[in-house]
Formats: C-alpha cells, sequence, structure tokens
C-alpha cells in the first residue's frame, strides 16, 4: 500500500481552508486560541519530519559535561549567571526547557513568584505544563549538593544579582527584565559544548531534560525513581536513553575487574 505524504505547503493550504469553514459553520477560527499554539505545534513538527530526513541526534547534557564547560563561565556577567541556573536546574529537575523559558504564546508563565528557596531545599510550582492538562499545578524540586554544578547555588547567583524584577516578572530574564527566548538558552549552550570539542548541533532544549535521566539510568535508578523525578505517566521516558561513550567506558571497567 502507498501513503501519499503532502507537502508542508499544502497542510498549510487545507489548514486554510479548514478554518474558513469553521468561521461559517461556529463563527471562529480553529488556529483562534486556544487552538493555535497547539495547531503550531503540530504543524512544525510534521513539517520536520517531512522536510528534515533523517531525524537529527539530541545528546544528554549530563553532569560531567557540565563540570566540563563550566570553567567557560564569567559569572561576573548576569547572561552567563542565568544559562547556569537554566543548565543545572534543568538537568537535577529534568525540566523540560519550556517550563523554565516559555515563550510568549504559551499558556504556561513562569515567573520568579514561581520559586521558592529555603535552605537547601528550592522549588519551583508550575502550572500548566505538557502533562498537566487539569491546571493542578506540579512542583519541580531541587537541592543543594555541595558541588560544582549545585542548582541551588545556582539559582541562588543568579536571583541575587537580578535589579529589575518583581514577583511577576520571568523567571528567567537579560539585564533588562526582558524575557529570555529558548533559542538564546540552546544557542548559546551551543556554544560553551563546541567550546569544548562536542558537537554544538547535537543538543538542544531537550539535551536537559535528557541529560537528568541518562545521569539517573548511570546510578541504577529504577524505573520508577526515572519516572518519578521526571513526571512520566509512562515507560516511554526509555526512548530518552540511550548507552553513551560514558556509559560503555564505565562498564567496560567495571568488566576488566569483575571476578
Amino acid at each position: 500500500m502507498t501513503f501519499y505524504t503532502p507537502a508542508p505547503g499544502t497542510v498549510e493550504s487545507i489548514l486554510r481552508r479548514i478554518n474558513t469553514v469553521a468561521k461559517e459553520r461556529v463563527g471562529r477560527k480553529l488556529r483562534e486560541e486556544p487552538y493555535a499554539l497547539l495547531l503550531e505545534r503540530t504543524f512544525a513538527t510534521a513539517a520536520k519530519h517531512i522536510v528534515g530526513g533523517q531525524k537529527k541526534q539530541r545528546r544528554p547534557l549530563t553532569i560531567d559535561i557540565l563540570l566540563k564547560i563550566r570553567p567557560l563561565f564569567d559569572f561576573t556577567t548576569h547572561d552567563d549567571r542565568a544559562l547556569w541556573a537554566i543548565l543545572c536546574l534543568g538537568v537535577f529537575a529534568l525540566a523540560r526547557i519550556g517550563e523554565l523559558t516559555p515563550g510568549p504564546k504559551a499558556e504556561l508563565k513562569v515567573t520568579i513568584g514561581s520559586v521558592t528557596i529555603r535552605g537547601d531545599h528550592g522549588k519551583l510550582f508550575l502550572v500548566g505544563t505538557k502533562t498537566d492538562r487539569k491546571k493542578e499545578g506540579t512542583t519541580l524540586h531541587f537541592f543543594r549538593n555541595n558541588t560544582d554544578c549545585c542548582p541551588v547555588t545556582a539559582m541562588r547567583a543568579y536571583l541575587t544579582g537580578l535589579k529589575r524584577s518583581n514577583a511577576k516578572s520571568p523567571l528567567f530574564a537579560d539585564s533588562k527584565g526582558n524575557r529570555l527566548p529558548q533559542t538564546w538558552v540552546v544557542q548559546r549552550m551551543r556554544k560553551f559544548l563546541t567550546r569544548i570539542g562536542l558537537k554544538g548541533a547535537e543538543y538542544s532544549g531537550i539535551s536537559l531534560r535528557r541529560g537528568g535521566a541518562q545521569m539517573l539510568l548511570r546510578l541504577h535508578a529504577s524505573d520508577k525513581i526515572i519516572m518519578g523525578m521526571g513526571r512520566w505517566k509512562s515507560a516511554c521516558f526509555r526512548r530518552y536513553l540511550k548507552v553513551e561513550e560514558e556509559d560503555i567506558k564505565m562498564w567496560q571497567r567495571r568488566m576488566a575487574v569483575a571476578e
């Protein structure tokens, strides 16, 4: 059986026609809120698969990689403090990049008022995440670990340096208080990764969440722990995991000393 795969332009044309009919029948277009963002994401994903050919690799940003790029950061600058806080929080809380720096059209609004840090324990309360369809809210927990990749230390350093902000301000913003876009985070992260000899283009926003899951796998965490920390409802998290070079090296060393 042969399947017909329409070009992205054809799909766009079909959507326009659907909108016209919807406007006539029910008085509103499908591409108006609250459906616009969902349709845009669906179309963008379909277009990538149709036009992009082979799926690009999205490697995990693991703790060992964070430690390698850390010396490249200038923590006297606001931008580097912001990026480091995003990377540390994202990896340890297994956060989606859209949960930390949501786009302007997203229902999720992540503000300074969303985060609290008391002692060694930090919380980021979010309402309207990808899996929070009932809008009940979810809390991302992060704790001090007394290492160079501590999310509590990174977040405190970033928040302390803020000058123009209030509880309703975007959590992650530039020095002028403007929301940091996801593209900025990914592009700047890739530059650091390229400088240590990695292929920066193989890392994206999902690399933070994938990196956290990969580290838990290396530590032999159970499926229950990985699913719980990553807020997965099923075993779909396994598609995030793969055997990396560091994993092979670790297990071969264990093989060498096994009796």
